[in-house]
């Protein structure tokens, strides 16, 4: 049983997610768009703003793919989204940091 695959993901109002032909998917929002092609033997569906896949059975290798394109899915509508933010903690006594 894949954990992280097995999640669903939800959209918030400012992304679009469009599902392609049977293996391609193209996400949209206000920080840009990114496309994605996908293992075909995987079905995703987009209901109510809610992203699910599924897979067609329990192979090794389906349960990698499985969890590894909803990772990969979840980051694309996260980046597009809001963005990614990194933040870095310095712990040291002679460290000395700036911003450029």
């Amino acid at each position: 049983m894949s954990r992280v695959g097995n999640k669903v993901i939800e959209i918030s109002d400012a992304v679009t997610v469009d599902i392609q032909d049977r293996n391609f998917i193209k996400v949209s929002g206000p920080k840009g768009q990114l496309a994605y092609q996908f293992n075909y033997r995987l079905k995703i569906t987009n209901e109510n703003k809610i992203i699910a896949i599924i897979r067609p059975n329990d192979e090794i290798f389906m349960k990698k793919i499985h969890g590894t394109t909803r990772a990969l899915l979840a980051n694309m509508i996260e980046e597009v989204g809001k963005g990614f933010q990194k933040t870095s903690k310095i712990v040291g006594l002679a460290y000395r940091a700036s911003i450029k």
